[in-house]
């Protein structure tokens, strides 16, 4: 009875070890897989912003349909839209908030030559963050800001954060003080905007906040000699 009961024992052990080898051997490969997966989707996106901007007219056109004129990818964000060169026009952008982008690269999908030769161009036009914190950004194309109607200004708001990932949002970006006709500057013309609308005439404000120089959280004459004084000191 002790043989049986020993020989089964060592069958037991046999079978587990048998099981656990094979079993264990089936983890590992899991695993390995696992982590094979994980370095190549890693691999991949840190490859997709190039291998995902256009080079020719037609995937420009493909590029614009599948993420519109502006998408994010990853700290990365990209412009694509027709510039007409031979008018003198050219692509601006105009960003103020705490975070920061730079222009990472510009080029044509129509020649490769940005400005080359003249003429309607489709162009591409990548700018990379390099601060954090909240930023707003404004797209157009023409010969200057001041002549370009604001239906054709593409205007967006991110966030950036410390790894510089960008995330678009609704929320507005800080705002310039003074900047009361939303052109991210503070100048003469906004004192002029500012004289219009207190006179009544048919004007609005971009950012009434961003003129309530006086802190009493409304906007009148007071506010208006101080932001005069503002712009001669």
């Amino acid at each position: 009875m002790k043989k049986k009961v020993f020989s089964l024992a060592l069958s037991v052990i046999a079978a587990f070890s048998a099981f656990n080898s094979i079993y264990g051997t089936a983890v590992n490969a899991d695993d390995d897989f696992s982590a094979g997966l994980a370095e190549w989707e890693s691999t991949s996106k840190e490859m997709t912003l190039d291998e995902l901007l256009a080079i020719s007219e037609d995937e420009h056109a493909e590029f614009i349909k599948e993420y519109g004129n502006i998408s994010v990818h990853g700290k990365y964000i990209v412009y694509c839209g027709e510039v007409n060169y031979s008018t003198g026009a050219k692509l601006m952008v105009k960003q103020y908030g705490t975070a920061e982008i730079k222009e990472y690269r510009q080029y044509s999908a129509s020649d490769g030559i940005v400005g080359a030769g003249g003429g309607a161009a489709k162009i591409v036009s990548v700018y990379e963050a390099v601060t954090a914190g909240t930023l707003r950004l404004s797209f157009a194309a023409g010969r200057s800001w001041e002549n370009i109607p604001d239906d054709k200004k593409i205007i967006r708001n991110y966030i950036i954060s410390e790894d510089f990932t960008i995330t678009e949002t609704e929320e507005i970006a800080d705002v310039i003080k003074g900047d009361v006709n939303g052109d991210f500057e503070f100048n003469i013309a906004d004192a002029v905007t500012l004289q219009k609308w207190l006179l009544g005439t048919d004007i609005e404000l971009e950012n009434q906040q961003a003129g309530n120089f006086y802190e009493d959280n409304r906007l009148d004459v007071f506010d208006f000699i101080l932001m005069k004084r503002e712009l001669v000191t």
